[in-house]
């Protein structure tokens, strides 16, 4: 009976001991739990608490440049290069006319319809963050073309349009900016001015001038009295020894009844040829033929049945007497 009594107990303890080993374990795990959800709340809060960064402002912006363009003429379309995001662009002061710069994409193009002198242009490219600017450099050109100035080609006189000056070459040759007048001189001497074109005659220097017109006649009478050989049946040459004494000379006008005393101090200024050359009179100016008067024509300059009227210069080459060595007019 005692054995027994014994026993019970030893089997009562050992189950006690197993019941707080399991809570033990429980604990453990609670604990654990609670470790986990601490943390793994700390990392959820972490991940709720980040944001995107602003973006950078634009910087680095550049262009091709200077740019050179000419009038009427479209030019390459121009894009910018730039680090960063732009959402706008804008430039100060305006491009020329018919230029554009695209707010959007920073593209420069267009034809530029006027000259304009080579300037700079501030383009700014623009975010919400800031900005940044480039230096652009253009210039517009005028568009320019070649035309001759025929009394027999005259080479040697000067010539001046817009921004193209220079000399008449052998043929007569000179180079003008298109819608722009020419303006023809020896020396301080101005002969006249007319629209430039392909083909300008001393007819064309003179308003409604005919080969009756007095001061057409003086004009041509002048330019004869120019040519360094005296002999304009191979055309008219102003050497450069008489330019250089036309610098000094006084202004002439051509309207006058006495072109001989109104050219007293300038005649005796071409003895730098050779010999001092006297003034051709009326008639040899009526009577100066073209160049292909050799072959058989009898053609004269002012024998030419053309009156200047309101049409351009383009209008003029049907009017007068094809010329040895220059293209036909096809008008």
């Amino acid at each position: 009976m005692f054995r027994t009594l014994v026993l019970c107990c030893v089997i009562a303890l050992a189950c006690a001991a197993c019941g707080g080993g399991g809570g033990g374990d429980g604990g453990s795990s609670g604990g654990d739990s609670g470790s986990n959800g601490g943390a793994d709340s700390g990392s959820s809060g972490d991940g709720g608490g980040s944001t995107t960064p602003p973006p950078a402002a634009p910087s680095g912006l550049a262009y091709t440049s200077p740019v050179h363009a000419t009038v009427g003429v479209a030019i390459d379309s121009l894009s910018p290069t730039v680090t960063g995001s732009v959402s706008s662009y804008s430039v100060s002061p305006a491009l020329p006319a018919g230029l554009t710069l695209d707010t959007t994409t920073g593209v420069i193009s267009g034809t530029p319809t006027a000259k304009a002198a080579e300037a700079t242009y501030t383009i700014t490219a623009t975010n919400s963050e800031g900005s940044t600017t480039f230096p652009f450099v253009l210039g517009v050109n005028a568009q320019t073309a070649t035309g001759q100035f025929i009394d027999s080609p005259v080479a040697g006189l000067s010539y001046v349009s817009g921004d193209q000056t220079g000399v008449t070459d052998a043929l007569g040759g000179f180079t003008y900016e298109v819608d722009e007048p020419v303006t023809f001189k020896v020396g301080a001497v101005t002969v006249g001015s007319a629209p430039g074109g392909s083909v300008i005659t001393p007819l064309d220097l003179v308003p409604f001038g005919s080969s009756t017109t007095l001061t057409v006649q003086n004009i041509v009478r002048f330019l004869l009295l120019m040519d360094s050989d005296n002999d304009p049946a191979n055309g008219i040459s102003i050497s450069e020894g008489l330019r250089s004494r036309a610098r000094n000379w006084p202004a002439v006008s051509f309207s006058t009844t006495d072109l001989e005393a109104a050219l007293a101090s300038i005649i005796p200024d071409t003895s730098v040829d050779g010999a001092v050359r006297a003034l051709p009179s009326a008639a040899d100016a009526q009577a100066h033929p073209f160049p292909e008067a050799a072959a058989g024509s009898t053609s004269g300059l002012l024998r030419a049945s053309c009156v200047r009227t309101t049409e351009g210069p383009a209008d003029w080459p049907a009017r007068l007497p094809n010329r040895s060595g220059l293209p036909a007019s096809t008008s």
